[in-house]
């Protein structure tokens, strides 16, 4: 199974349409920050796939939102905590993500809200931040989201820059 992980779109979702053309994945995980452009995001991956399951979470900036701060998603027996990462306070270190996420049965967490691409392990949870589709923060301010590869039990995560994407 391969799940795309993406996060702050802030309501600019080129690049994210760019992925959705040339990506194949079987499920998306938005943690948060998609702002005004749900319908959008929705209406784009239905074209793709019409069962496609997305899941989003609520960032900061999705103030009137419906979404959910956290979650525990699970998909071919392994579970992943979710979350935007602004209340688990994730720009002074991943600590309280991590424990969160243990506590909730989780050996992965997810997370956005920093704009940069994150791998670490912290107290045995490995948290991952997939950077920004659209506005990166990264040293070579590269657009990057994430690709999560689940196959019999083994979980591979990794990062993706949408300038290594080709042309439409």
């Amino acid at each position: 199974m391969k799940i795309l992980v993406v996060s702050d779109t802030h309501n600019k979702h080129e690049n994210l349409f760019k992925i959705f053309e040339q990506e194949t994945f079987d499920a998306v995980i938005f943690l948060g920050d998609v702002e005004a452009g749900e319908d959008i995001v929705r209406e784009a991956l239905e074209k793709k796939d019409p069962l496609c399951p997305i899941k989003f979470l609520k960032g900061n900036c999705d103030n009137f939102k419906d979404f959910d701060i956290s979650a525990v998603i699970t998909y071919e027996g392994v579970s992943f905590f979710a979350a935007h990462g602004h209340t688990f306070h994730v720009n002074f270190g991943r600590e309280y993500l991590a424990r969160e996420a243990r506590e909730e049965g989780c050996r992965y967490a997810l997370f956005g809200h920093l704009h940069l691409p994150i791998i670490e392990e912290v107290e045995g949870v490995v948290c991952f931040n997939p950077g920004s589709v659209s506005e990166p923060r990264d040293e070579e301010h590269r657009a990057s989201y994430g690709v999560i590869d689940i196959e019999d039990g083994d979980v591979i995560l990794e990062h993706r820059f949408v300038d290594e994407l080709g042309e439409e």
